[in-house]
């Protein structure tokens, strides 16, 4: 009840929902809204075992930001490893899953919240701090790792977009992967946190 829903969308056949092997949420931030949760019942490719699931935000123009300053860190807990793993980077891009598996079978499951990209106004207070904004989120996912550690594993992520950005310069966000489109039977839902006043 807290959350009010912006954009499902579902595949009905395979790629129908991406373009050029990304999926665009375009134009879905709003000052309306204080933050956002994707909740991500299913989702898979049709790409090559192994494609890395990334994320980008994008622009007024639906463009996606490649600026080099993603910094991303990703926490691994899986069935078949006997201690956690942690991958950290630096990137024109976020990574919200590692190592995916493009399988009716396998996919991914969980929520991402994004924070901090733009200005609210509250209670008749403009909460605009500048030029300053940098967004975080943090990502809780699951599904099957078809690499090296073959098992099930949980990915939990943080992602800052370290450069300073007005706060009106955020408009929505894309995932894109190696190869092949988003795979029929997937379906994702975008919720925002509205202000009440």
């Amino acid at each position: 009840g807290m959350y009010e829903h912006i954009e499902t969308k579902v595949c009905a056949t395979n790629g129908d929902i991406d373009t050029s092997s990304v999926l665009y949420f375009n134009d879905c931030f709003s000052s309306e809204f204080l933050c956002y949760k994707l909740v991500i019942p299913y989702y898979s490719t049709t790409g090559s075992n192994g494609d890395d699931i990334n994320i980008q935000y994008t622009t007024a123009t639906n463009t996606v930001d490649n600026t080099s300053t993603y910094q991303r860190s990703l926490f691994f807990i899986g069935t078949n490893r006997s201690s956690y793993s942690i991958a950290n980077a630096t990137a024109a891009y976020g990574r919200i899953w590692s190592n995916h598996y493009p399988n009716d079978a396998g996919g991914m499951h969980g929520e991402i919240d994004f924070y901090n990209v733009h200005a609210p106004v509250i209670n008749g207070t403009n909460t605009d701090r500048g030029s300053v904004y940098r967004p975080f989120l943090k990502s809780d996912l699951v599904g099957y790792r078809p690499q090296s550690t073959d098992g099930f594993e949980r990915q939990m992520g943080l992602i800052r977009y370290d450069t300073s950005r007005a706060d009106d310069y955020f408009k929505g966000f894309a995932f894109s992967f190696s190869s092949g489109g988003t795979r029929a039977g997937s379906h994702l839902s975008l919720y925002g946190l509205r202000r009440h006043a």
